[in-house]
């Protein structure tokens, strides 16, 4: 668990009750956004307006998320101010102003969050979180009111607005719910290849000779990657992509297993973006996750 989400506090009983609907409200709709664009991804396109228009929903439902969100967290430390801006309030829609308003240890869990993010989507021109609120702040206008009238909106990424919402989310959650820990696209991409790889291939396998003797053979190579399970996996896969698992020392045990593993990985890897995109670039670069950066890197680096 994140250590900045370990000092995340929860409220108190009577805190908990006035806050439970407008949490279960806002993590609800962040997460069926996230659904959505996952099951209608926005694709670059010639025509700049076309994908401004496929994006414009997203955008501007993330970003009124991701200001709802920071003002509950507000209200909850009993620092927003019911005033409009002019009057030094919080009653405005500047989430840039509103990020810094948020508490030094809430501010870091949304830089891990992006950085974590955007090191996988590194053409993301924008390197912090800082940076990308006030980018997205100063292009809202624009974006709000681009159906009618049509000019071209300032750039911004789908997927890394849903990030720093969800990001708030796990705030939310923690305060009110129950601490589970930063969900970074690191996190999610973990779940999805340990899904493929320790459960579904064993699933397969079952009628097979798999046998507890393989599931400890897969234990000590993984450990042999520092028990870094993604770059354990990231290493098959990219070898497997460039015809060279022969270079690896995989035993022989286990190689049927990672194999399967890679098939149901090719089969599933639409249900997420991020998780399709992780596995293209393994292909091409030769991806790892550095745990000491909280980012993802080529191995070159």
């Amino acid at each position: 668990m994140n250590d900045d989400m370990d000092r995340i506090k929860p409220l108190d009983s009577d805190q908990k009750r006035r806050f439970l609907h407008p949490a279960y409200r806002l993590i609800s709709a962040q997460d069926e956004l996230h659904r959505f664009y996952h099951g209608h991804p926005v694709y670059p396109d010639m025509v700049a307006e076309t994908e401004a228009v496929a994006a414009w929903k997203i955008v501007t439902l993330s970003y009124s998320g991701i200001e709802q969100t920071m003002k509950c967290i507000l209200k909850m430390q009993d620092t927003f101010i019911d005033k409009p801006q002019r009057f030094g309030g919080d009653r405005h829609h500047d989430i840039g102003k509103l990020f810094q308003r948020l508490t030094s240890d809430e501010q870091r869990i949304l830089r891990v969050s992006y950085t974590t993010y955007r090191s996988l989507h590194d053409y993301i021109p924008l390197q912090t979180v800082d940076c990308f609120l006030e980018a997205i702040d100063d292009g809202y206008q624009q974006w709000r009111y681009f159906l009618l009238d049509g000019d071209h909106p300032p750039t911004t990424h789908c997927g890394a607005m849903l990030e720093v919402w969800s990001a708030l989310n796990d705030i939310l959650k923690a305060k009110v719910f129950t601490n589970h820990g930063l969900y970074t696209v690191e996190r999610r991409i973990y779940d999805h290849l340990e899904q493929w790889v320790v459960y579904d291939a064993w699933d397969e396998r079952a009628h097979t000779e798999a046998c507890k003797c393989e599931i400890d053979d897969l234990n000590l190579w993984i450990r042999s990657y520092d028990d870094n399970f993604i770059n354990a996996c990231a290493d098959f896969f990219y070898h497997h992509a460039n015809d060279a698992i022969h270079l690896l020392g995989v035993p022989s045990s286990i190689l049927p297993v990672l194999l399967t593993g890679v098939n149901i990985a090719e089969q599933h890897k639409k249900s997420d973006q991020d998780v399709a995109w992780f596995l293209q670039r393994i292909k091409a670069n030769h991806l790892t996750w550095n745990t000491l950066k909280n980012r993802f890197e080529n191995v070159s680096q």
